[in-house]
């Protein structure tokens, strides 16, 4: 009788285990987002300028898996808004020209799931440092606004605006 009754308790306790791990060890909707921020810095840095055609192909499939396929980007100092993943390949291709290195990271990072836990807003803090090709290093700090959509493929990022200075 003793048996049985520990096979019945370790049972019991592995069940209750596992519908413990279901619902506490998946990721929130939030930290799931969060790491997509986190590809998005880790896909954009880079430490030497390298191969363009390698370099291209590796931000083309960061950004299928980051951006929804409607991106739309606001960047002030770009002018007109950019649209499609293919405009920031072409952009995240360019910034080689300008840097020797380049490192993308975000702080101060608030995250909303909408209600309907199919859309949500994010507001973060781009912390850009480069060094220049004539070897000067720089700063940029910019709020960067961020509408994701939850797709069969997971969060993606629909929509981003850089905040002017002016209206920081």
């Amino acid at each position: 009788m003793g048996w049985r009754r520990a096979v019945a308790v370790g049972g019991v306790l592995v069940g209750l285990v596992l519908i413990v791990y279901a619902v506490f060890g998946r990721p929130t909707d939030e930290e799931l987002i969060h790491a997509q921020l986190q590809r998005l810095a880790e896909a954009v840095s880079f430490t030497k300028p390298g191969n363009a055609v390698a370099r291209g192909l590796a931000l083309k499939g960061a950004f299928r898996d980051i951006f929804d396929d409607a991106i739309r980007a606001e960047i002030p100092e770009l002018g007109s808004a950019r649209k499609g993943r293919r405009s920031l390949v072409e952009l995240g291709l360019q910034s080689t020209q300008f840097a020797r290195s380049l490192s993308l990271s975000f702080a101060d990072t608030d995250i909303e799931v909408g209600t309907s836990r199919t859309t949500a807003a994010a507001k973060a803090t781009a912390v850009v440092r480069a060094v220049t090709r004539e070897g000067d290093d720089r700063q940029n700090d910019r709020q960067v606004h961020f509408v994701f959509a939850k797709t069969d493929d997971g969060w993606k990022i629909r929509r981003f605006r850089v905040i002017p200075p002016d209206e920081e």
